[in-house]
């Protein structure tokens, strides 16, 4: 999974930097909403981009170890 995310992020890296906006934006919202609303039905979507940030994570590190090319 981490393998073909680095793949598609880097044949198609703006639409990776899409998901990583829409990441943080939701990242916020939730937050927002839990702290700022007191309404702790978003607490556990909270997780949601922490999963995220994972796959993420591992994609880049396969991405920088061994995709290379000139883009």
């Amino acid at each position: 999974m981490f393998r073909s995310y680095a793949v598609f992020s880097f044949n198609h890296p703006w639409l990776h930097r899409s998901f990583i906006t829409a990441t943080f934006i939701f990242a916020i919202f939730c937050v927002y909403m839990t702290l700022g609303q007191d309404k702790y039905l978003f607490f556990p979507l909270l997780f949601v981009p922490l999963l995220l940030t994972v796959l993420f994570g591992k994609a880049a590190d396969y991405r920088t170890k061994y995709l290379h090319g000139n883009k």
